[in-house]
């Protein structure tokens, strides 16, 4: 009974702060009655009373003896003010969540506030289990990665229209939901569209044009703008895909994926001379059957990956890859979400930050063309035809 009180108390303020965020009420407004809140809200008074009081500690209302409650602020300052990371931890311990969740961490510790950290291990049930407990737990806002696997779609969507319903602000983080509401939600990423772009242009620098593609979950956003960079390029270039020179990854263990779809790759007449795999993982994988299959990286083969995860650059050879810039997007997610907090956002604001190729051996680069490139310095190349 108790939980449910808080609940609605906290449901109360909150609506009323987005409608004073979103223009619906303005400084110096007087807010309706007890009485008219009870009917429209459908809350008790004491309910309604209570929450009043909490925008009134906030700093946000006022009350004037025999005249009524009215705004006082667009901003508001809550002391200890909780923030909640809904994100996910691959369960092979391989990707680079860490140093995102890092970056939260010390900007809410910056604004004073506390971290409750929630891993959803891509699983629409816990992440379900915890999204009920930041909805009762008075979270100031919410940072959330949406599972990316296939079917998940809808369930992330309902995710966020339940943090709409209850009037909790929230940023997405790794990558949009979908296409459709790109420009709905508030989000900063990484442009993997470019990227791939920016690998392909590499590739053809070092003389490569039969390039194959190792894609990821045809439904997940992310992947699919990777994929798309791959055949845009491809395209402007007039290269050929040749069937069977792009494979999608299945729903399975990461250290099997790749495997088989080299395979399948490396049956293709003719055969590729390069492969670009969705991320570094899948890369390793494919570097492995490789040399099992009696060939050579890069001489058989040249390898390129994605994320520059930790043993990128320990691999035998070190591994042609794109480093993304995780502790900025997630500083610039947080200065959105407390924006959106504290009221001084309008609108909602989506970015992709730009991200470097990390050229080493694995792509056949000769020692002056590798190192660390951003995309400005990929953009001008002549391909030589062969």
């Amino acid at each position: 009974m108790a939980t449910s009180v808080l609940y609605k108390r906290e449901k109360l303020r909150r609506i009323i702060l987005s409608d004073i965020q979103r223009g619906a009420i303005g400084v110096g407004d007087r807010l309706p009655t007890e009485n008219e809140m009870v009917r429209k809200y459908r809350m008790s008074r004491a309910t309604i009373r209570e929450g009043i009081a909490l925008l009134v500690q906030d700093g946000i209302l006022i009350r004037k003896r025999g005249s009524g409650t009215y705004v006082k602020s667009h901003n508001h300052k809550r002391e200890n003010e909780l923030i909640a990371a809904l994100v996910g931890f691959n369960p092979e311990g391989w990707d680079n969540a860490g140093q995102i969740v890092h970056e939260i961490e010390r900007r809410v510790h910056d604004q004073g506030g506390n971290l409750v950290l929630c891993n959803h291990a891509f699983s629409a049930e816990k992440a379900s289990l915890h999204l009920d407990k930041i909805i009762q737990q008075n979270v100031a806002g919410v940072v959330f990665s949406p599972i990316q696997i296939p079917g998940m779609k809808e369930f992330n969507h309902g995710v966020v229209r339940k943090l709409e319903d209850n009037s909790i602000p929230f940023v997405l983080i790794g990558s949009p939901i979908s296409e459709d509401t790109l420009c709905r939600y508030s989000f900063v990423s990484t442009n993997g569209f470019e990227a791939t772009r920016q690998i392909v242009r590499h590739l053809l620098r070092v003389g490569h044009r039969r390039i194959a593609y190792i894609q990821g979950f045809s439904d997940v956003f992310s992947a699919n703008e990777r994929f798309n960079g791959y055949l845009e390029e491809t395209r402007r270039h007039g290269l050929e895909i040749p069937d069977g020179y792009v494979q999608a990854i299945q729903v399975g263990q990461i250290s099997s994926q790749g495997r088989d779809e080299i395979h399948r790759i490396l049956s293709c007449d003719p055969k590729p001379t390069a492969v670009i795999c969705i991320h570094d993982m899948i890369a390793r994988n494919v570097m492995e059957e490789v040399g099992a299959m009696g060939m050579n990286v890069p001489g058989d083969l040249a390898v390129v990956g994605f994320d520059d995860l930790y043993f990128a650059g320990e691999l035998r050879p070190p591994l042609t890859t794109v480093r993304t810039p995780l502790q900025r997007e997630a500083a610039e997610n947080m200065k959105i979400l407390y924006q959106k907090i504290h009221g001084t956002l309008i609108g909602e604001r989506q970015e992709f930050l730009s991200t470097r190729l990390i050229v080493r051996e694995s792509c056949g680069a000769p020692p002056e063309l590798r190192g660390e490139f951003s995309t400005e310095e990929t953009e001008r190349i002549t391909v030589t035809e062969t």
